[in-house]
C-alpha cells in the first residue's frame, strides 16, 4: 500500500483496511501484549508512506485494542533531516505502550530520498522466467502540506529488442496544485529507452521514448458554466477564475489543471480523482433531471480537461471521471513493428515473435488494472505479470491477476465499465475486466458499481 500524506480522509481508513485484510487471530492469541512476541513471518501487507504514518497506526493499533491472524509492516519515506517518527523496533517495560512494536508488525525499514530528492526502487521485484518485473518510484509534489506521487514501471523479463512491448508506466499523485517536481522522474527511464524513437502521444506535440500509459491526477474543483448549471446549483457566484484561484490556494488542482499535465508529460490516459463533493456521481436510481444535470457536469468536467489535453478533434483517448471503486483497464502494449534498418534481423524477430507467443500462453500479456483506490505494491512479488493498481483518493493497492488458460480455463472480461466479453472454446468469461485469454468461451457479467459517490473532498 502506498500511502499519501496526512489529512485524516486520507489515512484514517487504513485501520480499518488492516483489520480486514489481516483477519482476525484465533481466540488463544486475542491477549493484549505489551512486548510483542518475536514474529518471524512475512508480512501480508506493507504500508509505504511519509513520516508520522508508523506511530499513527501504532497509536490506532494500541487505542482500539487491535489484533490480527496476519502480519504486516511499515516503512517511512523521509527526507534530509528527518528522523522516522517512532523507531521500526520499539519494545521493553520502560517504553511508552503507544510507541511498542504491535504483536502482528514486522519490522520496516526507514528510507531517506536521494541527493534528488527522489526515493528510488521503494518496491523491487526482478522480473522471474518469463514474467515482468515491477519497480516503484517516488518523488514529492506540490501542496498545501508535503505530498508525494508514485511511479510504478513494468520490468521486461528479457533484453529489449525492436519489436518488444513498451513497459507500462502508470503515474499516480496525490493532492497537488503543481507535480512538475515529479517530471523527471517521471522520465527516468531504463537505459533501452535512450535507443527508442521519440513518439508524440495524441498529437498533443509532447515527444516522449515510453509514454506514461496511465495518469491518475486530482481534480478537487471546477467551473460549470451557467449554460449547465442556471440555478448555480454547485455554488453562487463563481466565475472560472475564482474556481481557480481558490482551488489553487487551498493546494488542489482544476480539470484543466490535470489535462495539462498529462499534456506535459506525454500521458496516454488521464483517469481524474479526489473530485470534490459538490460534484456527486450519476446514480441509475435517482430522479431522472437530478441524474441529468449530474451527468451534464461530469461530461463539463472530462471536456474541461480534455481541451487542456488532447487538440481539439483528435479520435481516441479522453479524460475519465472517477468514481468510487471504479476499474480502469490498462491493456499490455502491443508489439511494435521494427524499424526498416532491422529487415536483416529476420530470424532475430521471429524468435522474439515465438517468445511472445510463449509468454501469450504465461501470462506474461496480463493487464493492468487500476481500481481507482489503494496500491498493495508487495502483493506483486508472487507474480508480477499482473498488476491491479487500485487508486482512489490517496492510496494505491496492486495485487496480481492472472488470466485463465488451457482448454474449458476461465477467462476474464474486457470493458473499463464493466462490459465482458469471452472468447475461445469451452470455458466461460469472468466477472469483471481484461480479455479472457485462451479458451475463455462465455459471456462474463458486467460488474456492479458499489457506490455512487466519487469520494473526493474539498478540503
Amino acid at each position: 500500500m502506498l500511502m499519501h500524506p496526512s489529512p485524516a480522509d486520507h489515512t484514517m481508513g487504513t485501520l480499518t483496511f488492516l483489520r480486514t485484510v489481516l483477519g482476525a487471530p484465533p481466540a488463544a492469541s486475542s491477549s493484549s501484549a505489551i512486548v510483542p512476541a518475536p514474529n518471524r513471518r512475512a508480512p501480508q501487507v506493507e504500508i509505504y508512506g511519509p513520516r508520522g504514518i508508523r506511530r499513527m497506526l501504532r497509536m490506532l493499533w494500541y487505542s482500539t485494542h487491535t489484533h490480527s491472524q496476519h502480519a504486516f509492516a511499515v516503512h517511512e519515506l523521509l527526507f534530509p533531516g528527518q528522523e522516522p517518527s517512532v523507531a521500526a523496533d520499539v519494545q521493553g517495560d520502560d517504553a511508552n505502550p503507544v510507541d511498542v512494536r504491535r504483536e502482528s508488525e514486522c519490522v520496516g525499514r526507514d528510507i531517506w530520498c536521494d541527493d534528488d530528492g527522489f526515493w528510488k526502487g521503494v518496491v523491487s521485484h526482478s522480473p522471474k522466467y518469463n514474467h515482468y518485473g515491477v519497480v516503484v518510484d517516488a518523488g514529492p509534489i506540490l501542496h498545501r502540506d508535503p505530498c508525494i506521487g508514485y511511479i510504478i514501471r513494468e520490468v521486461p523479463p528479457t533484453p529489449f529488442h525492436p519489436s518488444s512491448r513498451l513497459p507500462r508506466k502508470l503515474v499516480i499523485l496525490g493532492d497537488t496544485h503543481d507535480p512538475s517536481p515529479l517530471i523527471p522522474l517521471i522520465h527516468a527511464d531504463p537505459a533501452f529507452a535512450l535507443a527508442l524513437p521519440e513518439v508524440d502521444v495524441h498529437g498533443t506535440g509532447t515527444r516522449v521514448r515510453i509514454p506514461v500509459s496511465l495518469l491518475v491526477h486530482e481534480a478537487t474543483d471546477a467551473y460549470i458554466p451557467r449554460r449547465i448549471d442556471p440555478d448555480e446549483r454547485t455554488g453562487r457566484n463563481r466565475t472560472q477564475e475564482s474556481v481557480l484561484a481558490k482551488t489553487v490556494q487551498r493546494g488542489h488542482s482544476t480539470p484543466a489543471m490535470a489535462g495539462a499535465f498529462a499534456k506535459r508529460i506525454g500521458a496516454e490516459r488521464l483517469v481524474m480523482n479526489h473530485i470534490g463533493a459538490r460534484f456527486p456521481a450519476p446514480s441509475q436510481h435517482g430522479p431522472q433531471i437530478r441524474e441529468r444535470f449530474r451527468q451534464a457536469c461530469v461530461r463539463e468536467i472530462e471536456r474541461q480537461a480534455a481541451e487542456a489535453w488532447i487538440p481539439r478533434g483528435h479520435a481516441g483517448a479522453r479524460p475519465q471521471a472517477a468514481w468510487d471503486y471504479l476499474s480502469v483497464v490498462v491493456p499490455p502494449n502491443p508489439r511494435r513493428d521494427p524499424p526498416e534498418e532491422h529487415e536483416g534481423a529476420e530470424n532475430a524477430t521471429a524468435e522474439e515473435e515465438g517468445r511472445g507467443d510463449r509468454e501469450e500462453s504465461e501470462g506474461v500479456g496480463s493487464v493492468v488494472s487500476v481500481n481507482v483506490e489503494e496500491v498493495d505494491a508487495e502483493a506483486v512479488a508472487a507474480d508480477p505479470s499482473g498488476v491491479v493498481a487500485d487508486v482512489e483518493m490517496h492510496s494505491m493497492s496492486i495485487h496480481n491477476e492472472r488470466r485463465g488458460r488451457g482448454r474449458g480455463g476461465r477467462g476474464r472480461g474486457r470493458g473499463d465499465r464493466g462490459h465482458d466479453r469471452g472468447r475461445g472454446r469451452g470455458g466461460r468469461g469472468s466477472r469483471g475486466f481484461g480479455e479472457a485469454g485462451g479458451s475463455g468461451g462465455g459471456r462474463g457479467r458486467p460488474r456492479k458499481k458499489s457506490r455512487n459517490g466519487y469520494g473526493g473532498g474539498d478540503d
